[in-house]
Protein backbone atom coordinates (compact mmCIF):
# COMPACT_ATOMS: atom_id res chain seq x y z
CA UNK A 1 0.00 0.00 0.00
CA UNK A 2 1.37 3.39 -0.98
CA UNK A 3 1.63 6.06 1.68
CA UNK A 4 -0.44 9.18 1.10
CA UNK A 5 1.80 12.25 0.89
CA UNK A 6 1.29 14.81 3.62
CA UNK A 7 -0.62 17.91 2.58
CA UNK A 8 0.82 21.20 3.84
CA UNK A 9 -1.55 23.27 5.95
CA UNK A 10 -2.85 26.66 4.88
CA UNK A 11 -1.98 29.53 7.22
CA UNK A 12 -3.92 32.76 7.77
CA UNK A 13 -1.74 35.62 9.04
CA UNK A 14 -3.95 38.59 9.89
CA UNK A 15 -3.11 42.05 11.15
CA UNK A 16 -3.57 45.79 10.81
CA UNK A 17 -1.57 48.67 9.33
CA UNK A 18 -1.78 52.20 10.73
CA UNK A 19 0.08 55.51 11.02
CA UNK A 20 0.02 58.47 13.44
CA UNK A 21 -0.47 61.33 11.02
CA UNK A 22 -4.00 62.71 10.62
CA UNK A 23 -4.01 62.30 6.86
CA UNK A 24 -6.89 60.82 4.89
CA UNK A 25 -5.85 58.28 2.29
CA UNK A 26 -6.87 58.87 -1.33
CA UNK A 27 -9.23 56.34 -2.87
CA UNK A 28 -6.52 55.32 -5.34
CA UNK A 29 -4.10 54.24 -2.60
CA UNK A 30 -2.80 50.67 -2.52
CA UNK A 31 -1.69 48.59 0.46
CA UNK A 32 1.21 46.19 -0.06
CA UNK A 33 2.30 43.59 2.50
CA UNK A 34 5.58 41.71 2.10
CA UNK A 35 6.70 38.71 4.15
CA UNK A 36 10.50 38.72 4.03
CA UNK A 37 13.10 36.18 5.12
CA UNK A 38 15.52 38.03 7.41
CA UNK A 39 17.87 35.06 7.63
CA UNK A 40 18.42 35.25 3.86
CA UNK A 41 17.62 38.89 3.06
CA UNK A 42 18.88 38.56 -0.51
CA UNK A 43 15.93 36.32 -1.36
CA UNK A 44 12.78 37.82 -2.88
CA UNK A 45 9.89 38.24 -0.42
CA UNK A 46 8.20 34.96 0.41
CA UNK A 47 4.89 36.75 -0.12
CA UNK A 48 4.13 40.06 -1.83
CA UNK A 49 0.44 40.95 -1.81
CA UNK A 50 -1.13 44.20 -3.04
CA UNK A 51 -4.73 45.35 -2.75
CA UNK A 52 -6.54 48.65 -3.41
CA UNK A 53 -7.65 50.47 -0.28
CA UNK A 54 -10.70 52.11 -1.85
CA UNK A 55 -12.53 54.19 0.74
CA UNK A 56 -10.71 52.52 3.63
CA UNK A 57 -8.87 54.46 6.32
CA UNK A 58 -6.50 53.35 9.07
CA UNK A 59 -6.33 50.95 10.72
CA UNK A 60 -6.27 48.87 7.53
CA UNK A 61 -6.96 45.16 7.95
CA UNK A 62 -5.07 42.51 6.01
CA UNK A 63 -4.91 38.72 5.88
CA UNK A 64 -2.14 36.69 4.23
CA UNK A 65 -3.17 33.16 3.25
CA UNK A 66 -0.27 30.89 2.35
CA UNK A 67 1.02 27.33 2.36
CA UNK A 68 3.15 26.59 5.44
CA UNK A 69 5.63 24.80 3.16
CA UNK A 70 7.06 28.17 2.04
CA UNK A 71 8.27 28.84 5.60
CA UNK A 72 11.59 27.48 6.86
CA UNK A 73 11.04 26.99 10.63
CA UNK A 74 14.63 27.87 11.57
CA UNK A 75 14.57 31.21 9.73
CA UNK A 76 13.52 34.64 11.01
CA UNK A 77 10.74 36.49 9.19
CA UNK A 78 9.30 39.99 9.17
CA UNK A 79 6.50 42.00 7.59
CA UNK A 80 6.93 45.20 5.58
CA UNK A 81 3.85 47.32 4.86
CA UNK A 82 3.69 50.04 2.22
CA UNK A 83 0.92 52.44 1.25
CA UNK A 84 1.36 53.90 -2.22
CA UNK A 85 -0.36 55.88 -4.95
CA UNK A 86 0.45 56.01 -8.66
CA UNK A 87 2.98 58.81 -8.07
CA UNK A 88 4.94 56.87 -5.46
CA UNK A 89 5.29 55.78 -1.85
CA UNK A 90 3.32 57.45 0.97
CA UNK A 91 3.90 55.32 4.08
CA UNK A 92 6.20 52.44 5.00
CA UNK A 93 7.59 50.77 8.12
CA UNK A 94 11.34 51.11 7.63
CA UNK A 95 11.94 48.85 10.62
CA UNK A 96 10.58 45.42 9.59
CA UNK A 97 7.92 44.00 11.91
CA UNK A 98 9.31 40.68 13.18
CA UNK A 99 6.80 37.85 13.19
CA UNK A 100 6.60 34.08 13.42
CA UNK A 101 4.44 33.31 10.36
CA UNK A 102 3.42 29.88 11.67
CA UNK A 103 2.41 31.12 15.14
CA UNK A 104 2.07 34.92 15.13
CA UNK A 105 1.55 36.74 18.39
CA UNK A 106 -1.73 38.62 18.30
CA UNK A 107 -2.52 41.32 17.56
CA UNK A 108 -0.21 42.13 14.64
CA UNK A 109 -0.10 45.93 14.30
CA UNK A 110 2.35 47.51 11.84
CA UNK A 111 2.96 51.23 12.37
CA UNK A 112 4.15 52.92 9.19
CA UNK A 113 6.00 56.21 8.81
CA UNK A 114 5.29 59.06 6.43
CA UNK A 115 7.93 59.02 3.70
CA UNK A 116 9.93 62.24 3.60
CA UNK A 117 9.55 62.58 -0.13
CA UNK A 118 7.58 60.64 -2.68
CA UNK A 119 9.69 57.94 -4.29
CA UNK A 120 8.95 57.22 -7.93
CA UNK A 121 8.23 53.58 -8.77
CA UNK A 122 11.45 51.70 -9.33
CA UNK A 123 13.60 54.23 -7.49
CA UNK A 124 15.65 53.05 -4.53
CA UNK A 125 16.15 54.73 -1.19
CA UNK A 126 18.60 53.96 1.57
CA UNK A 127 17.04 52.67 4.76
CA UNK A 128 17.73 54.69 7.91
CA UNK A 129 20.22 53.62 10.53
CA UNK A 130 19.06 51.75 13.60
CA UNK A 131 16.94 54.05 15.80
CA UNK A 132 18.43 55.50 18.99
CA UNK A 133 17.39 54.44 22.50
CA UNK A 134 13.60 54.98 22.56
CA UNK A 135 12.82 58.31 24.21
CA UNK A 136 9.85 56.82 26.05
CA UNK A 137 12.04 54.59 28.24
CA UNK A 138 13.51 55.27 31.68
CA UNK A 139 11.53 58.44 32.42
CA UNK A 140 8.75 59.18 34.88
CA UNK A 141 5.82 60.46 32.83
CA UNK A 142 3.00 62.30 34.62
CA UNK A 143 -0.39 62.36 32.93
CA UNK A 144 -2.01 65.72 32.14
CA UNK A 145 -5.05 64.48 30.23
CA UNK A 146 -6.91 61.18 30.00
CA UNK A 147 -9.05 61.13 26.88
CA UNK A 148 -10.74 64.54 26.78
CA UNK A 149 -10.59 65.02 30.55
CA UNK A 150 -7.95 66.58 32.77
CA UNK A 151 -6.49 64.54 35.60
CA UNK A 152 -8.36 65.00 38.88
CA UNK A 153 -6.90 67.60 41.25
CA UNK A 154 -4.61 66.28 43.98
CA UNK A 155 -4.07 63.01 42.09
CA UNK A 156 -0.97 62.02 40.19
CA UNK A 157 -1.16 59.45 37.38
CA UNK A 158 2.28 58.27 36.30
CA UNK A 159 3.89 55.90 33.82
CA UNK A 160 7.41 54.51 33.64
CA UNK A 161 8.73 51.90 31.20
CA UNK A 162 12.13 50.40 31.92
CA UNK A 163 14.57 48.96 29.41
CA UNK A 164 13.48 45.51 30.67
CA UNK A 165 9.96 46.28 29.35
CA UNK A 166 8.44 46.43 32.82
CA UNK A 167 5.92 49.24 33.10
CA UNK A 168 4.37 50.73 36.19
CA UNK A 169 3.41 53.83 38.09
CA UNK A 170 0.49 55.30 39.97
CA UNK A 171 -3.12 55.41 38.86
CA UNK A 172 -3.80 58.29 41.22
CA UNK A 173 -4.31 56.15 44.32
CA UNK A 174 -3.14 52.61 43.61
CA UNK A 175 0.21 51.53 42.22
CA UNK A 176 0.03 49.53 38.99
CA UNK A 177 2.34 47.19 37.08
CA UNK A 178 2.23 45.64 33.60
CA UNK A 179 4.52 44.12 30.98
CA UNK A 180 5.14 46.29 27.93
CA UNK A 181 6.03 45.41 24.36
CA UNK A 182 7.83 48.05 22.29
CA UNK A 183 8.51 47.65 18.57
CA UNK A 184 9.58 50.91 16.98
CA UNK A 185 6.62 53.24 17.43
CA UNK A 186 4.23 50.39 18.26
CA UNK A 187 3.48 49.94 21.97
CA UNK A 188 1.32 47.43 23.80
CA UNK A 189 0.70 46.83 27.49
CA UNK A 190 -0.08 43.41 28.93
CA UNK A 191 -2.48 42.67 31.80
CA UNK A 192 -2.35 45.26 34.56
CA UNK A 193 -2.00 44.32 38.22
CA UNK A 194 -2.56 46.91 40.93
CA UNK A 195 -2.69 47.42 44.66
CA UNK A 196 -6.10 47.53 46.35
CA UNK A 197 -6.21 50.70 48.44
CA UNK A 198 -9.41 52.37 49.57
CA UNK A 199 -9.94 55.28 47.17
CA UNK A 200 -12.77 57.70 46.48
CA UNK A 201 -15.33 56.82 43.82
CA UNK A 202 -14.06 59.54 41.49
CA UNK A 203 -10.48 58.31 41.76
CA UNK A 204 -11.59 54.70 41.21
CA UNK A 205 -13.38 55.78 38.03
CA UNK A 206 -10.27 57.62 36.86
CA UNK A 207 -8.12 54.54 37.51
CA UNK A 208 -10.60 52.34 35.61
CA UNK A 209 -10.46 54.76 32.66
CA UNK A 210 -6.66 54.78 32.83
CA UNK A 211 -6.44 50.98 32.72
CA UNK A 212 -8.92 50.87 29.83
CA UNK A 213 -6.80 53.39 27.94
CA UNK A 214 -3.61 51.40 28.61
CA UNK A 215 -5.22 48.31 27.07
CA UNK A 216 -6.09 50.31 23.93
CA UNK A 217 -2.63 51.86 23.36
CA UNK A 218 -1.17 51.09 19.93
CA UNK A 219 1.52 53.73 19.28
CA UNK A 220 3.48 56.43 21.07
CA UNK A 221 5.16 59.75 20.28
CA UNK A 222 7.58 61.86 22.31
CA UNK A 223 7.92 65.56 21.48
CA UNK A 224 10.60 67.01 23.76
CA UNK A 225 9.10 66.50 27.25
CA UNK A 226 5.62 65.48 26.14
CA UNK A 227 4.49 61.88 25.57
CA UNK A 228 1.28 61.07 23.70
CA UNK A 229 -0.18 57.57 23.56
CA UNK A 230 -2.44 56.79 20.61
CA UNK A 231 -5.03 54.13 19.85
CA UNK A 232 -5.09 52.00 16.71
CA UNK A 233 -7.25 54.64 15.01
CA UNK A 234 -4.53 57.27 15.47
CA UNK A 235 -6.51 59.23 18.07
CA UNK A 236 -4.72 60.34 21.28
CA UNK A 237 -5.68 58.43 24.41
CA UNK A 238 -3.45 60.08 27.01
CA UNK A 239 -0.91 62.89 27.26
CA UNK A 240 1.99 62.91 29.74
CA UNK A 241 4.81 65.28 30.66
CA UNK A 242 8.15 64.76 32.40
Amino acid sequence: MLATPAVAARIDLAGQVTYRERIALPDAATLEIQLVDQTLPSLPPRLDVKAPIGHGQVPLNFTLNFDEAIIIPTHDYALIASISVDSGLLFRNFQPYRVNPLAPEQPVLIVTNLVGQVVKPGASSAEPADPPHPAILDSVWTATTLGDAAILPRTKVTLTIGADMRAGGSGGCNSWFAPAELDGEALRFGPVTATLKACTQAVNQQEDAFRTALAAVATWQVDQDRLTLFGADGQPLMVFER
